[in-house]
């Protein structure tokens, strides 16, 4: 006859784990935040974490990413500048 393991074991068990699951994704959030930081973009992260579609990777880390539109706006008037100092 089998003995089952006491619930509290499997508990304390579960909660073992539980803390590592959440220390792994700690550890991606900061990786892909250092990474998003040195410049890496959207589709190089979802490559890096080995998920199969840019969706899953933008629903989980999109906050991390800087605002886009303010990053293209900034480019245009800056090559807008460019061209006016250099025909002037």
């Amino acid at each position: 006859m089998e003995v089952a393991r006491p619930v509290r074991g499997r508990a304390k068990e579960t909660d073992r784990l539980k803390g590592q699951h959440r220390a792994s994704v700690r550890s991606d959030h900061t990786c892909v935040a250092l990474l998003i930081a040195k410049g890496a973009q959207q589709y190089e992260v979802m490559e890096h974490l080995g998920h199969t579609n840019i969706q899953t990777t933008i629903n989980t880390y999109g906050h991390l990413f800087p605002n886009v539109r303010e990053r293209i706006r900034v480019a245009l008037e800056d090559t807008w500048d460019e061209g006016h100092r250099s025909a002037g």
